[in-house]
């Protein structure tokens, strides 16, 4: 941040124990023992609720807390209920502020523009007013309901350097500073800019043991100035994944079994007797199956363009990414060569389809 800027965050108010003041019960999904998220509720002041509202998590507090500057929890909470009510997601609203706060900073819109709302860093108070805005589509709030790529169109291209985006997706707060992988995922995969779809930061139990000759040490931020060499975890991780999605399994449960349990589940829920094995040329079809369907539509990969500054250029001079600038050139050819795609078209090779039992994508994308 700026001079100056780092005294509007105070990163003190992201303690648990100041969240957990804000708990007045516990939440589960039907049936499900773990419960991994609570209730909680704002009985007075500016972000007064009118009920208990679902805690924000970590990603919702990551893009309405730290991407705006904003340390305030109860403003966190209310923005998050505001989103949870509209169907907001709450990625794309805070990066979409975020947005916003930058333009207003730089004087790329102003006061007037914003109908009287003061637009500055941390002004929580203001984050309120805007989402409110744009969850109604009211004035400017109307503008950035479609989010950042859209908003540059109207706003002008001066505005562009501050959309942060891949293929119209705000990014999560899973840095690809910190854990490189993630912007070849990020780029790569079907639905671009999401952080749950191969979850290269988080493998599951006893995966590495059962499958030695892939490193897997790669994630949790671990080696983040090295760039090859994590193709193969990549693409392990993306095809369990795309698994846990077409089953409907929960990825926290997912991720907090050992990785045997989702294909034993699914053999014993349907009779099947699948194997791990089965589970990942599974995903991979998948995968292709995705990539087929963008580009039938005339959506390649290739295309898409990653934001600068989430790669490090330029690289920050201090903090836990400090001088990092990730090499996505180099990430995303050795992935396209471990999954069977060409690099220079962004087609998977018709080998490739004929091995997967897709020969009848073929003659829509070849």
């Amino acid at each position: 941040f700026g001079t100056g800027l780092n005294d509007l965050f105070d990163t003190r108010e992201y303690k648990y124990e100041n969240i957990e003041k804000y708990i007045v019960k516990k939440g589960t999904c039907y049936k499900c023992p773990m419960g991994c998220w609570k209730y909680v509720m704002v009985n007075d002041g500016s972000f007064e609720l009118k009920a208990p509202s679902h805690i924000p998590e970590y990603e919702s507090s990551s893009a309405l807390g730290s991407y705006c500057l904003n340390s305030d929890y109860e403003a966190i909470i209310k923005c998050n209920d505001i989103c949870n009510r509209f169907g907001i997601d709450t990625i794309s609203a805070g990066a979409t502020i975020a947005f916003a706060m930058s333009c207003y900073e730089e004087g790329i819109i102003t006061k007037n523009d914003l109908d009287g709302i003061e637009l500055n860093w941390g002004n929580s108070i203001s984050m309120v007013k805007i989402l409110e805005k744009i969850a109604q589509r009211e004035g400017f709030g109307d503008i950035l309901a479609d989010g950042v790529k859209r908003a540059v169109e109207i706003i002008g291209d001066e505005a562009n350097k501050f959309a942060i985006h891949v293929g119209g997706q705000e990014l999560p707060a899973h840095d690809s500073r910190f854990e490189p992988s993630m912007a070849s995922i990020y780029i790569n995969d079907a639905t671009p800019g999401r952080h749950g779809q191969a979850s290269q930061y988080c493998v599951p139990a006893t995966l590495p043991e059962l499958m030695p000759e892939i490193d897997f040490s790669f994630s949790f931020g671990n080696k983040r100035d090295i760039y090859t060499g994590r193709a193969k975890a990549q693409r392990i991780l993306a095809n369990l994944n795309h698994c846990v999605n077409s089953i409907g399994m929960c990825l926290f449960g997912y991720l907090s079994t050992e990785v045997t349990f989702m294909h034993e589940c699914y053999s014993a829920v349907t009779g099947w007797d699948v194997s791990l094995e089965e589970l990942l040329s599974t995903g991979e079809r998948i995968a292709n199956m995705r990539l087929a369907f963008n580009l039938r539509e005339g959506i390649s990969p290739l295309d898409l363009k990653y934001p600068e500054v989430a790669l490090g250029k330029p690289p920050l001079k201090d903090g836990p990414i400090k001088d990092i600038t990730v090499n996505i050139k180099e990430l995303c050819e050795e992935y396209f060569e471990e999954i069977g795609w060409n690099f220079k078209t962004g087609k998977p090779g018709k080998d490739k389809l004929k091995n997967l039992g897709l020969e009848w994508l073929i003659k829509d994308i070849l």
